[in-house]
């Protein structure tokens, strides 16, 4: 029905994608210096792409800026050069000097390039004026920033606007040595302006990031990647003060990790006496729910190719994998990994992830889970391993399988298996892109039988005016996925949303209205919660100052009394209650940024009222500060009680390559403050230097005691062949 109804206003806004570009790549003899200048005898004779047309505001409209992009490889790097005009050359916004920051907040120009040319995988580089860098890895059309490859650039302003320079090593990237096209797209953002160019199928209606809409790059000839081996010595020293815990000691490790490129596009890594210290700590969170927390994964080693590994579009609840399972307790302590290996890439029209992974043996600590009088678990040294195959059917779909082995909190076997069928279409309509998908899941626990599998199926249109999701899905209650993450089982879940826009063009740049709703029950269909969600409202203004209104009905049945503090029980029984929500936000693109969330309302049989207030400044391109709290007042017949987070950043950028940056938070749940320091100096790509600092304070009746004092130091060197 919903699907029906969406679709029958498209025929009067159907537009077909005009013919994607092309663009022959030339051959330089001698190569650019990347120096932030156009002036080297190369970039002359280079391919040009004389202007970008807008996707946002107006679709193929003309933009505001011209952009002149040139082009060149030679045996070992591709070169991308870019004259970013500018009429107003001091209104650029460039403050980011942060490796990986997010740079939607300045100006920028972006890359896509699908080496196998199989409009499904490819790599994203974006550039600022200032030169700093940020990547990632587009899986079937999803964005993994999480990856950082090797590769070189520089930034700079001048009268005319600015310069942006890009060398991306074949070394660093996958490529089909036969293969003589690549897909290749290029995005200019002017901040001021929230205007968005680009070269190839410049509409909202198709994503930056689905390659089937890129355009093509052609005769490339001769590429060479070496032996394709990187070696990264390295080691790691810490030390450890914990008074309250009574523990400390002060240790120095070798680390290893190598790289090899087994074909041009499936690469081999292995990893010997990892160390995780220059990870960025977690997001301090408090849970008022019945179900477990889900924490993003931060360690690089996990992150690189973690796209491959995605399975059926899931991103929470039922993953079959989810790799912070490794190397990490229950309690997020971590678990030393003695090593591990890791094959991913690409083979014909195959996608291959393997994963294998020694973590050392380790003594559980007491928890919820751990019967009185038992004590804690020994978990022995375990053997984890993940494999994941994809095989590319039709224009842009992909059928695979995941497998699982190992149980890394436990000493009992598990085992998971499951199968997902990807499909994608860009012109489903014309210039219009409909997803389906279809999964299913079983795992194989010791002592464990019956009931032990899940599935689900989800179809979603995501285009510009007409947007929408449906969703169905089941878990049962014996399913567990020991490398992966549920936080929900024993349940059948319906989910469904669509979202109509308009672009008004003149005072608002979107004007959105939004309905929801979700249904979870029993596998028995007994009800156990559902909502409905109204946003009527949420206008975004050419600049990007944004305001949104929220409605929405809630309904819970408890079947057994929940603790949603130490002490406070809200019982079993049926609750449903209002809530409404409003978010005023600044344009980002201000040197001075806020964003204001009120939610208020009912909360089973109390109220509850949630602040969120949020707070950026980057008075300029050296210093950024970022201030953030959260306050939840709970008002139930149990009990009334205030959750207070908040925390705080200070960004030091010296350069694209230092920086130092300084995250503290506080949350009165565990009255802990804990302070992290990080110094990073990127010496060349590929070899960084890291100086770390944790400090935790616990708060005990007013007086602030010190907690675990932790420096550490860790550097990594590369060398390739």
């Amino acid at each position: 029905m919903l699907c029906g109804v969406a679709m029958l206003p498209l025929a009067a806004h159907a537009q077909s994608l005009p013919d994607r570009p092309r663009i022959q790549a030339v051959r330089a003899e001698v190569p650019p210096q990347i120096d932030g200048r156009l002036d080297d005898p190369a970039w002359r004779d280079a391919a040009l792409i004389d202007g970008l047309r807008q996707e946002v505001p107006v679709a193929y409209g003309e933009p505001s800026q011209h952009t002149a992009v040139r082009i060149l490889y030679d045996a070992n790097f591709i070169y991308f050069g870019v004259r970013a005009y500018d009429t107003e050359p001091e209104k650029i916004v460039a403050t980011r000097m942060l490796r990986d920051a997010d740079m939607q907040l300045d100006d920028r120009v972006s890359f896509n390039v699908d080496t196998l040319h199989d409009q499904r995988n490819g790599y994203f580089f974006q550039v600022n004026p200032l030169g700093n860098q940020r990547d990632g890895l587009i899986d079937n059309g999803a964005i993994k920033y999480n990856w950082d490859g090797i590769w070189y650039a520089a930034g700079r302003v001048d009268d005319e606007g600015y310069v942006v320079e890009v060398a991306i090593p074949f070394k660093t990237i996958s490529i089909h040595p036969e293969k003589t096209t690549w897909g290749l797209q290029v995005f200019r953002g002017i901040k001021r302006h929230n205007e968005n160019n680009r070269w190839a199928s410049p509409t909202p209606n198709m994503d930056f990031f689905n390659l089937a809409g890129a355009g093509y790059l052609d005769g490339l000839e001769g590429m060479q990647q070496g032996l394709g081996l990187d070696l990264v010595p390295g080691f790691a020293a810490r030390y450890l003060d914990d008074p309250i815990e009574d523990r400390g000691y002060a240790r120095v490790d070798p680390l290893f990790d190598a790289f090899y490129k087994l074909t041009p596009s499936l690469t081999g890594s292995l990893t010997v006496n990892t160390d995780f210290g220059d990870t960025e700590v977690d997001d301090v969170q408090v849970n008022l729910t019945r179900f477990p927390l889900f924490f993003p994964e931060k360690r690089q080693f996990f992150l690189q190719d973690e796209g491959i590994f995605d399975f059926g579009g899931l991103q929470r609840n039922p993953l079959p994998f989810f790799s912070r399972r490794v190397g990490l307790s229950n309690q997020g302590e971590p678990i030393d990994i003695i090593g591990g290996a890791k094959i991913t890439g690409r083979a014909g029209r195959f996608n291959i992830g393997l994963l294998d992974v020694v973590t050392d043996a380790y003594t559980r600590k007491r928890d919820d889970s751990t019967p009185p009088g038992e004590d804690p678990t020994r978990v022995d040294t375990k053997n984890l391993a993940v494999a994941r195959i994809t095989a590319n059917v039709l224009e842009e779909s992909n059928v695979g399988m995941v497998f699982t082995h190992g149980d890394p909190n436990s000493n009992d076997d598990n085992l998971l298996y499951g199968l997902d069928f990807n499909y994608r279409n860009s012109n489903f309509l014309p210039g219009r892109t409909l997803i389906a998908r279809a999964w299913g899941q079983g795992t194989d626990t010791e002592d464990v039988s019956g009931d032990d599998w899940a599935w689900g199926t989800r179809l979603q249109y995501p285009n510009d005016r007409f947007n929408w999701q449906i969703i169905a899905e089941e878990v049962r209650e014996n399913f567990f996925p020991a490398l992966g993450f549920t936080n929900r089982i024993g349940i059948r879940n319906y989910f469904g949303v669509f979202r109509y826009r308009i672009r008004p063009q003149r005072t608002l740049r979107t004007v959105d209205a939004t309905i929801s709703g979700s249904l979870v029950t029993d596998t028995g269909n007994d009800f156990e919660s559902g909502a409905i969600e109204l946003r009527p409202l949420a206008i975004t203004n050419p600049v990007g100052d944004r305001l949104e209104f929220e409605y929405s009905r809630v309904y819970e049945t408890l079947t057994e009394d929940f603790e949603i503090r130490d002490g406070v029980v809200i019982p079993e029984d049926d609750y449903g209650w209002n809530r409404y929500e409003v978010v005023a936000a600044t344009s980002d693109g201000r040197p001075l940024s806020a964003e204001l969330i009120v939610r208020w309302g009912g909360f089973f049989d109390g109220d509850r009222l949630d602040l969120l207030p949020s707070v950026l400044w980057r008075p300029s391109k050296h210093l950024s500060l970022a201030v953030a709290y959260q306050r939840n007042d709970v008002d139930i017949p149990e009990d009334d009680f205030t959750v207070h987070i908040a925390s705080g950043r200070v960004d030091l950028q010296f350069t694209p390559q230092i920086s130092w940056s300084t995250l503290t938070q506080y949350d009165n749940a565990s009255d802990e403050i804990g302070i992290n320091s990080r110094f990073r100096w990127i010496i060349e790509p590929g070899s960084e230097l890291f100086l770390i600092f944790n400090q935790g304070l616990l708060i005990d009746d007013g007086r602030v005691e010190r907690g675990a004092t932790e420096p550490r130091v860790k550097l990594g060197w590369t060398f390739r062949f």
